[in-house]
């Protein structure tokens, strides 16, 4: 599923087949980036999402089905998240305004009544991130701020075919100087079986530099857990983590939640059992990264990838369910020109006796995708974006680092994935370049009331590759 100037399409691969032509699912969109997303159960049903001109809209194509059917619209609202779970309920969560509304579909059936979680909570920019589990739970992160820009995490958790529970708080991991507003560090959140979650929040501490200014750095990685009851532990932070940035959760069938995050020099994982202490953080890559969440409970082996920096090939590893602080994973060799035929990851690789205590998984080689970012070198991005007095544009400094060049569409969108511009840029090697980006009404409305904290987003054919929160302001 893609989207190319607002027009979303589709294609279909049968298993072991090749995938067909593209089909339309929706043209003629006024965002020419609207937010998509697509799960498919394991009978093989899809479901799509799409901001449409109305709303959240879907289209599902049924297991063996040549195409998606009709469009239907969900709800009011944009920027849906899907998850779905063996039984095939597929449950969606998405941003109407400043609420979180969300909604279940049954296998075969269309999408039942809205539901908005969280009515009570003051979420002036939310951002939301959904996950669920083979078993069918479900979690659903919320990061959001007061109309004074102090920001909150919090988390709603829903168990196998059960409603959302009122959402309990999630400690920021901040310390230092937060006698004013300031970003709290990234966190992700995993949906473990029987209705609980673990959260990963980068641990951020703040530092004044002078008169109006501080600086955040990274300290660490803070692990809440929320059990079945749907009621938050107390957080606790990962052995042996000076640095984490862009942590990213999965959980395995048995329970086992994994974060996995740039640990800078290296990729690290952490595992926390079901109900346990957090294992010692285990390093699984020497060079630095942006993890994508990992994929744990498919089946009896998962699957951890990332994106290497700056060199941007994409890695993936094994994970194989242990009991307790067992290693996470068991890496895959370095990407060479001509990649071996991908590994089944749907059960053990030849050899493996699956009765006994796992073996170390054989190594398998991975190449960088096609027209995907791996392609170009990524930008550093400033913290803030000048706009102007009008606020019609807002300027941005972009520098980069690469020995081949940076370039590709640099998007602004809100925390909840509202584009508030866009425009392709083009850097040399080791060079640095201001690029003045044309801001939206929806930008401009938002600034009337302060500045906007924003995501500044790097397009590069079919990836979108978060680069850094930033701060829109005069």
């Amino acid at each position: 599923m893609w989207w190319t100037g607002g027009t979303v399409r589709v294609a279909i691969r049968p298993p072991g087949g090749v995938f067909g032509a593209p089909q339309v699912l929706a043209a003629g969109l006024d965002d020419p980036a609207p937010s998509i997303d697509l799960v498919t159960d394991r009978a093989g049903e899809a479901t799509a999402v799409w901001d449409g001109e109305d709303g959240v809209t879907a289209a599902v194509r049924p297991s063996g089905a040549a195409s998606f059917g009709a469009p239907e619209v969900v709800g009011p609202g944009g920027a849906a998240q899907l998850a779905v779970g063996d039984a095939g309920v597929v449950g969606a969560a998405w941003l109407d305004g400043h609420e979180v509304r969300v909604a279940r579909r049954r296998p075969g059936q269309d999408f039942g009544a809205v539901k908005t979680v969280g009515a009570g909570l003051e979420h002036w920019f939310p951002r939301i991130e959904l996950d669920g589990h083979a078993d069918g739970s479900l979690a659903l992160l919320i990061e959001g701020s007061d109309d004074a820009g102090t920001p909150s995490y919090s988390l709603a958790t829903a168990p196998p075919g059960g409603a959302f529970r009122a959402p309990v708080a999630i400690d920021g991991a901040m310390s230092g100087d937060t006698a004013r507003p300031a970003s709290p560090g990234w966190a992700s959140v995993g949906a473990v079986p029987g209705g609980r979650a673990v959260v990963a929040v980068e641990a951020m501490e703040w530092t004044r530099e002078g008169e109006g200014s501080r600086t955040g750095r990274s300290v660490g990685l803070q692990l809440q857990q929320v059990g079945a009851d749907g009621l938050a532990r107390p957080p606790v932070r990962a052995q042996g983590v000076s640095y984490a940035n862009s942590p990213r959760v999965g959980a395995d069938r048995t329970g086992t939640a994994v974060a996995v995050f740039d640990s800078m020099p290296g990729t690290s994982a952490v595992s926390v059992p079901l109900d346990g202490a957090p294992c010692p953080a285990e390093r699984i890559a020497d060079h630095r990264s942006i993890p994508w969440r990992p994929t744990l409970d498919a089946g009896e082996l998962g699957v951890i990838a990332w994106q290497e920096i700056p060199s941007s090939n994409v890695h993936l590893a094994f994970h194989r369910p242990r009991v307790g602080c067992a290693p996470p994973a068991e890496v895959a060799q370095e990407p060479r020109s001509e990649p071996d035929p991908p590994a089944d990851v749907s059960s053990p690789p030849p050899g493996a006796d699956a009765s006994t205590a796992p073996a170390a998984v054989p190594e398998a080689t991975f190449g960088p995708p096609a027209a995907t970012a791996a392609a170009v070198g990524l930008p550093s991005v400033g913290v803030s974006a000048r706009v102007g007095r009008r606020r019609r544009t807002a300027r941005l400094r972009l520098s980069c680092p690469g020995p081949a060049g940076c370039s590709g569409r640099l998007e602004l969108r809100t925390t909840g994935g509202r584009r508030l511009g866009a425009r392709d840029f083009s850097v040399p090697a080791e060079g640095a370049r201001t690029i003045r980006i044309r801001l939206t009404a929806l930008a401009r409305r938002r600034m009337r009331r302060g500045a906007v904290r924003a995501t500044a987003i790097l397009v590069a054919g079919r990836d979108r590759v978060p680069l850094r929160r930033l701060t829109l302001g005069r």
